[in-house]
């Protein structure tokens, strides 16, 4: 992603970026990516679940999918 290259090379490679994820406007952050230099930033995962959250990725029948299919 552009914009966390660009932060990189601004600020340095000490500053820490984060991605915060949550579903909709009303839901505090349940997923963190902490972005890092030196790895592809062609794409902003949108991370791990946050302490103390389950995280569940269900179809479009909210049959729960498999951890490889989430590509």
């Amino acid at each position: 992603m552009k914009l966390v290259k660009d932060l990189f090379t601004q600020m340095g490679h000490d500053v820490e970026i984060f991605n915060e994820y949550g579903p909709t406007e009303a839901t505090v952050g349940c997923m963190i990516y902490k972005a890092d230099p030196d790895t592809d930033l062609s794409y902003v995962p949108i991370g791990i679940p946050a302490n103390n959250t389950r995280i569940y990725i269900l179809d479009q029948y909210l049959k729960p999918v498999a951890t490889e299919g989430t590509w």
